[in-house]
């Protein structure tokens, strides 16, 4: 029978991709176990820092639970957890209680604040020897820096990474500065997941938890080194950002020399002289849909999206990468990696 009809019908409908209950509607290929099912988290969150963490951990099936101490200048929703206060002994306790029965315990608040509640890490571990005691701050637990609190600006800066990004000091050039902060602190949060993986693997086979000093600004200059040492050699003209015609930006990281050649024949550009500026002069002789029309066959070439358009590249569109908000109006990224049974 037509799955058409059969999905008109009401009738559950299995193609190779997955069980569809109504045209394009597909539910989870099949029942299976997300690879932290089974874990349980504890958060003791605080708003300047958020769940980054935590939430990358319950995307893949860790069972989060949430608890928030206030911070003045901050608002605290219950997004951010339960409330608490540990400053009252019960609360203290309802922590230690917590701590006894989960796989994870991240702390977020302050270097120093644990221990000054009476929740010491090596107590925790006492009571819960195969605990793991993630705490993630911006500068980690010790240090002149340890007790204090920052954002992403702090964190990148204090990272040394920021370096050549000092700009002309307009306001596009700060803007842009801004970007790469936020950019820089979330792959520091990311290598924070790293860091718990990397203890839940260890007790796979010492049967013992830990604690894991975890500072944000850390994370971002061990990350930038890495990638600084594996960074491809490509000539400064063919990796940067052009502006377009339309004010649009459209990206280039061309690696090969003979896709080097094509692109400069391509969109005219002289090879004499400063190459740089020539490209630049070009570029910004047409729009950017034009540009990506005429260097559709180069596959490093890119216009700049947002998330107002990004879900609609075709590339995306392929892999369901993105699914559109319509309370938002934008596109949301889906949960990442994606495991193939």
């Amino acid at each position: 029978m037509n799955a058409s009809l059969l999905l008109r019908r009401g009738i559950l409908v299995r193609f190779s991709s997955g069980f569809y209950v109504a045209p394009d509607v597909k539910l989870r290929p099949e029942v299976r176990k997300f690879p932290l099912s089974g874990i349980k988290v504890a958060l003791l969150n605080r708003p300047s820092i958020g769940d980054f963490t935590a939430k990358l951990l319950e995307d893949f099936g860790a069972e989060v639970s949430k608890f928030c101490e206030p911070m003045g200048g901050f608002e605290t929703t219950a997004a951010h957890g339960r409330l608490i206060n540990l400053n009252h002994p019960e609360d203290v306790n309802l922590v230690k209680n917590v701590a006894r029965k989960v796989d994870v315990f991240i702390d977020c608040l302050n270097g120093g604040r644990l221990e000054e509640v009476g929740l010491d890490p090596g107590a925790m571990l006492t009571a819960n020897s195969q605990l793991i005691v993630a705490r993630i701050t911006g500068y980690g637990q010790t240090g002149v820096y340890g007790s204090r609190t920052g954002a992403d600006t702090t964190f990148a800066a204090m990272s040394g990474a920021m370096n050549g990004c000092e700009g002309d000091n307009t306001e596009q050039s700060l803007k842009i500065a801004a970007k790469e902060a936020k950019a820089l602190t979330m792959a520091g949060r990311s290598n924070c997941v790293t860091g718990v993986i990397l203890a839940l693997y260890d007790r796979e086979h010492t049967g013992k938890g830990q604690v894991v000093d975890m500072s944000v600004t850390e994370s971002i200059a061990y990350i930038d080194r890495m990638a600084t040492m594996m960074a491809l050699q490509i000539p400064q003209p063919f990796h940067r950002f052009y502006l377009t015609a339309d004010k649009m930006l459209l990206a280039v990281g061309i690696l090969n020399p003979e896709d080097q050649k094509k692109f400069l024949k391509l969109i005219g550009a002289n090879s004499a002289g400063n190459l740089e500026k020539n490209i630049a002069e070009k570029i910004c002789g047409k729009k950017v849909a034009d540009w990506v029309e005429i260097l559709k066959d180069i596959g490093s070439v890119s216009q700049v999206f947002d998330y107002s358009n990004v879900g609609n590249h075709p590339q995306h569109k392929d892999r369901h990468s993105f699914e559109f908000d319509n309370s938002s109006k934008q596109w949301m990224a889906k949960s990442v990696p994606e495991f193939v049974p």
